[in-house]
């Protein structure tokens, strides 16, 4: 690139950006017909609206439940919601970044250092979700209060709560990240002249406002705690001997994991560059961001310490840290100049588009190291044999999500019952048939069984199941199986 001007290189940036993401999304729906574990579960939660659900917080299904109305319940629909919050986290960073540190090239190299966080540059292309919106909600909460230290506008203020309200419907960890924020900006002269303003009492409101419908249902869903703390408790089964110990080592590695390279790349580069001056803003915000990187590790460690987790997974840190490239750009001692910014270019470059060669290239490429993934999934050929048993639409009762987002899709006008994720369905006049995996046997799971015979008219294990077969996508050497019942005159009890 040879641009005229910052402006331009901003433009040409953001634009290479949008590209890739587009690209991300036409391979994405080129390559597989079938869904992974977290597009399997928006295709599920997303037949209701409702103030909560069982698992995920609701803010993402809401969205993608608005599309699929639109659109309908397609491959497309998912990828493009997907893709749209990705760029709008590297957008959103740069903007964050412009504010601190007022140049352009600077600006750009921290949105583009994304690339250089693993999470970021591989898990968040290709399984997450929730936790890429609530990073997406984090950096615009951030963007907020950065224009708020300077402008202290009613807009401001009412924007900071409605965003932040938002992030916590997005995903609870989110709540870390606001709390860090505030405490951090408590601890400055202007982030206590900021927040202690009457106009602070309009972001309260519309930030309760925001989450008073689902905090009711939350209260009345305290069976969501109890999943939650599973989800961080130690696997007592395997005898760990200090699992408070063990948590924090799983924490410090994902730490490691997360911004190590971030900063060797940041020291390699920025080293032999000239020396710049800090203004006083800048030093002051970086204080905050600074501080807020402290305070968020801190909760992380008091929770660790607290459930005894001795798992601690990276990509939780997203909402967390995605900020840090700009605070190392903000302490930084150099200038970003256009030997350094092609520097980073040309790193960031490469680390993309090999996530994205290797993200897409991996499916086709299954069958060389004789292994299937979700992709992998025949979903068209099984859903073909299903309608050649007899069965066209209804009501279809999936043994786990990932092979009832398959069906949906395959589907899209019958009714998913997953047990234990969405119960509150139930069969109307149209047929209902099971479908489960025979990975122990062609016999019904047991605790399927139980489900259909506890909810319904109808024992299934009465009835003759069938079998569908058909090979893997691009590994035509293994097979996909499906079992399925066709239950006769089922009834909802």
């Amino acid at each position: 690139m040879q641009p005229e001007n910052d402006k331009q290189l901003r433009n040409n940036v953001l634009l290479l950006l949008g590209v890739y993401f587009l690209a991300n999304l036409v391979l994405r729906v080129l390559i597989s017909p079938s869904l992974a574990f977290d597009e399997s579960e928006m295709v599920v939660v997303t037949q209701v609206m409702a103030w909560g659900y069982s698992n995920p917080p609701p803010l993402y299904p809401w969205i993608q439940a608005a599309l699929f109305s639109v659109f309908g319940v397609h491959l497309f629909v998912l990828a493009l919601v997907k893709n749209l919050l990705l760029f709008g986290i590297y957008l959103s960073v740069y903007l964050c970044a412009k504010e601190v540190l007022r140049d352009q090239k600077t600006a750009l190299v921290a949105s583009l250092s994304l690339f250089l966080i693993p999470t970021f540059a591989w898990e968040a292309l290709r399984s997450q979700s929730h936790s890429v919106l609530a990073t997406l909600m984090a950096s615009l909460t951030l963007l907020l209060f950065l224009r708020l230290l300077k402008e202290p506008s009613l807009g401001n203020y009412i924007g900071l709560g409605l965003i932040a309200g938002l992030g916590i419907l997005s995903y609870y960890n989110f709540v870390l990240f606001a709390g860090a924020l505030g405490l951090a900006g408590l601890s400055t002269n202007i982030g206590r002249k900021r927040l202690f303003s009457w106009k602070s009492g309009l972001s309260c409101l519309v930030f309760t406002v925001v989450l008073i419908p689902h905090g009711l249902w939350f209260l009345q869903n305290h069976s969501y705690l109890s999943e939650l703390a599973t989800k961080l408790a130690p696997d007592r089964s395997v005898g760990t001997f200090m699992p408070v110990a063990e948590g924090l080592l799983s924490f410090l590695l994902a730490v490691v994991s997360f911004i190590g390279l971030l900063i060797v790349c940041f020291y390699w580069f920025l080293k032999g560059s000239d020396r710049g001056e800090k203004s006083r803003e800048v030093i002051e915000v970086s204080s905050i961001l600074g501080r807020t990187i402290a305070i968020a590790l801190l909760f992380c460690v008091f929770i660790v310490v607290i459930t005894e987790a001795t798992q601690f997974k990276d990509r939780w840190l997203e909402p967390l840290l995605f900020f840090v490239p700009i605070y190392l750009l903000a302490i930084a001692d150099r200038w970003v100049d256009r030997s350094v910014f092609r520097k980073f270019v040309i790193v960031t470059s490469m680390t993309s588009l090999l996530a994205l060669t290797i993200l897409h290239a991996r499916i086709p490429m299954a069958g060389l190291f004789d292994r299937v993934l979700p992709l992998n999934y025949p979903t068209p050929d099984i859903a073909d044999s299903l309608r050649k048993a007899g069965f066209s639409e209804g009501t279809i009762v999936a043994e786990h999500q990932v092979l009832g987002g398959n069906m949906r899709l395959s589907f899209p006008t019958s009714q998913v019952i997953v047990p234990f994720k969405m119960e509150s369905i139930r069969p109307d006049d149209r047929p209902t048939i099971v479908v489960w995996e025979p990975v122990r046997g062609a016999a019904i799971p047991e605790f399927l069984a139980e489900f259909v015979s506890s909810n319904f008219s109808v024992d299934p294990s009465n009835t003759e199941p069938g079998l569908a077969r058909a090979p893997y996508l691009y590994v035509r050497q293994k097979q996909a199986t499906l079992m399925y019942a066709q239950l006769p005159e089922a009834r909802a009890r």
